[in-house]
């Protein structure tokens, strides 16, 4: 009697890899779809009365929900964008260490960039990489994209205490 050996000693190849990798898919697919409240409170961050405290609160200040959450101490700096990169699909990068050209940079206005707390941290050829507090804001990603007409624009996310640093460090 032949034994039926595995193809491979990984625990995510041939048939349960591909399960897994579909599993993790779905997870990722029902967290885009939902808001990110909804996500917070699922994965133990918040419950539902400081949900409801903050989205209170956004309607009266129009503040982001996350900045609203840091700041009432609910969410950490960390968490927040975390959970927006699962919200939305878009990648985060950590302005900490990256190094970002004044002269590029500036191609946006120091007032517009505080506004929509973003940041052009480079150019490849005719396009911008932005980051963003706040990048699935459609409203400040056409304000910007009235800005910078004459580029493409890609947003990236980042954390809004390191969009500040960056821009006091480029504009004072």
């Amino acid at each position: 009697m032949q034994q039926h050996s595995p193809q491979s000693d990984e625990p995510d190849s041939g048939y349960y890899g591909f399960a897994k990798a579909s599993m993790e898919e779905g997870l990722r697919q029902e967290l885009q779809s939902r808001r990110l409240g909804s996500i917070l409170i699922k994965e133990g961050v918040i419950n539902s009365e400081q949900l409801e405290w903050a989205l209170q609160e956004q309607k009266k200040s129009g503040e982001s929900l996350g900045t609203i959450l840091i700041t009432k101490g609910y969410a950490t700096e960390e968490q927040i964008p975390s959970y927006t990169v699962i919200q939305t699909g878009m990648p985060y990068i950590s302005l900490e260490c990256y190094e970002i050209d004044p002269k590029i940079a500036r191609l946006l206005d120091n007032e517009v960039a505080a506004k929509n707390l973003a940041i052009v941290i480079d150019k490849i050829d005719n396009t911008l990489l932005v980051a963003m507090a706040n990048p699935a804001n459609q409203k400040n990603r056409n304000d910007l994209s009235g800005c910078l007409q004459d580029y493409q624009l890609s947003f990236l996310l980042s954390s809004a205490e390191e969009i500040r640093q960056k821009l006091q460090e480029i504009y004072s």
